[in-house]
């Protein structure tokens, strides 16, 4: 007979294997506590489950009955489960149970999120799919949340991590929104045109979500904040679809391209509007936007609190370092042991980037080159604003992340 806790998503067996845990975090202590208390959590569940990695490595197969009731693909919805991707299929599967966010969070009662994603077989033009996406949130009562999170895809990939974290700090009042663009990986999506299609999408989903705010606030309904998280080619495109806006057009309430606070993380070199707003390093500021290298520097960073955007971006990435300027320029912050020479470091920075790439989907849930998910809670709470969550908190839904291996390994 199966173990009964296999036959749910990891996240759900692996809160139920443990519980929350009542350990306090200090402030000055949070960082390294967050780095070391995986471990516990980690080795409950690989005891009770036979492989911690078992959903990724397919042994489980989410279907429409296995969905929460609020999100998209189940019973009545527009968009059917059967026409996903299995990676959009595991991104709905995997939303956080409110039974789970009361447990972890530990300070109340949460309710089950709503997930919408739309599959490129669910219609043939981009327009059909936000115009379906959009539809299928009203119907999951999905604009009815506080916080509205719009993500972009890298290629056919859904990161989960920093969505189930903005699940558990919001108690589960919150709404996700993706839409496929390419059926394909982030690179095999780039040789194709991917980062044009992938912003012309983003770009029809941020102005048709914001037409529906405007349409809500007329009728003297509710409105939800709405941010956006993007990481890799995911965070390349919507930046491209915000290209030919003002930076205060981006902030102002009622544009079409309007939004109050956004994420990017592993943003690739190429990306012009960071290196418009930014320039090449891993460290700085532009206005509302601030990029940081990693969890600690967020943690001893001044001055955030009229910061809108944020990058996150590890210097040893070599997804963020190639750039066309790296053929002639040494950026400022270019490790000091490393070597650099014209032409051979943007050679040598590109053939690393599909192997950091691929080590960032192995499972593991890391802060070094393209593996963001250690770095990610923290971000998510700073950056969409969640500053009653605690350090403590913080600390446990990381353990919950980390041990159920919340995580894309398309």
């Amino acid at each position: 007979m199966a173990s009964p806790l296999i036959s749910q998503p990891p996240l759900v067996q692996h809160v139920q294997s443990t519980g929350a845990r009542g350990e306090q975090a200090s402030v000055a202590s949070a960082p390294c506590a967050i780095a070391e208390t995986g471990h516990t959590f980690a080795s409950t569940f690989e005891s009770k489950v036979e492989s911690p990695q078992a959903w990724f490595k397919g042994d489980f197969s989410p279907t429409a009955a296995s969905l929460l009731p609020t999100v998209s693909g189940g019973p009545g919805s527009l968009l059917p489960f059967a026409s996903l991707d299995p990676d959009s299929q595991r991104f709905l599967a995997q939303a956080t149970p409110s039974a789970a966010i009361s447990t972890v969070m530990g300070d109340g009662p949460g309710k089950n999120p709503v997930r919408v994603a739309a599959g490129l077989h669910h219609a043939s033009t981009a327009a059909e799919r936000v115009r379906l996406t959009i539809e299928e949130a009203k119907r999951l009562h999905a604009f009815d949340r506080k916080l509205l999170v719009l993500q972009g895809q890298a290629g056919k990939t859904v990161d989960g991590v920093p969505i189930n974290a903005a699940e558990f700090f919001s108690h589960g009042d919150v709404a996700t929104l993706t839409v496929q663009y390419s059926n394909q990986s982030s690179l095999v999506s780039i040789l194709e045109g991917g980062t044009r299609q992938g912003a012309h999408t983003f770009e029809a989903l941020l102005r048709g979500v914001n037409e529906e705010l405007a349409n809500r606030g007329k009728k003297g309904l509710s409105v939800p904040r709405v941010v956006i998280y993007g990481e890799s080619l995911g965070a390349w495109t919507p930046q491209d679809a915000l290209l030919n806006d003002s930076e205060a057009s981006l902030f102002k309430p009622g544009g079409p391209h309007a939004f109050d606070a956004a994420l990017f993380s592993g943003t690739p070199g190429f990306s012009k509007l960071r290196m418009d707003w930014l320039g090449d390093g891993h460290t700085g500021q532009h206005g509302a936007a601030r990029q940081l290298a990693n969890r600690q520097e967020l943690a001893n960073a001044q001055g955030l609190d009229k910061a809108r955007v944020f990058f996150l971006n590890h210097p040893d990435d070599p997804v963020t370092r190639v750039a066309w300027n790296l053929l002639w320029h040494k950026p400022a912050d270019w490790p000091k042991r490393r070597w650099w020479a014209p032409g051979l470091a943007f050679a040598w920075e590109v053939l690393k980037v599909p192997f950091a790439i691929k080590k960032s989907l192995t499972g593991s849930f890391g802060d070094r080159q393209h593996d963001y998910s250690l770095d990610l809670p923290a971000f998510v709470r700073k950056a969409y604003g969640f500053d009653a969550v605690s350090d403590a908190q913080l600390a446990r839904v990381i353990q919950a992340l980390q041990g159920a291996q919340v995580k894309s390994t398309e």
